[in-house]
């Protein structure tokens, strides 16, 4: 999460929280960071080994980067992108 964080030119607001919660097939981990434009947050499913990547910022950044980042530090075999602005 710092990684990206950094990466995106964006500024953490406070420690990384992560907890593992859930149950069936919905349990897994979310890391949540706040970020001072809005926050991050990632869901990873234990039972699909899927993980779901949001980035609510007010600030701009490159969607696309953020993706293929992700792809590759998760070892994606496939992803899904979609994309709202709200600047």
């Amino acid at each position: 999460m710092v990684e990206l964080v950094d990466r995106i030119d964006m500024v953490r607001f406070g420690e990384t929280q992560i907890v593992h919660f859930g149950s069936g097939d919905k349990a897994g981990f979310t890391v949540l960071q706040l970020i001072e434009t809005s926050m991050i947050s990632i869901h990873f499913v234990d039972e699909t080994n899927a993980a779901y990547v949001n980035v609510f910022s007010c600030k701009g950044y490159d969607p696309e980067f953020v993706a293929q980042f992700c792809k590759e530090k998760f070892e994606a075999e496939s992803m899904e992108t979609k994309v709202s602005y709200r600047y």
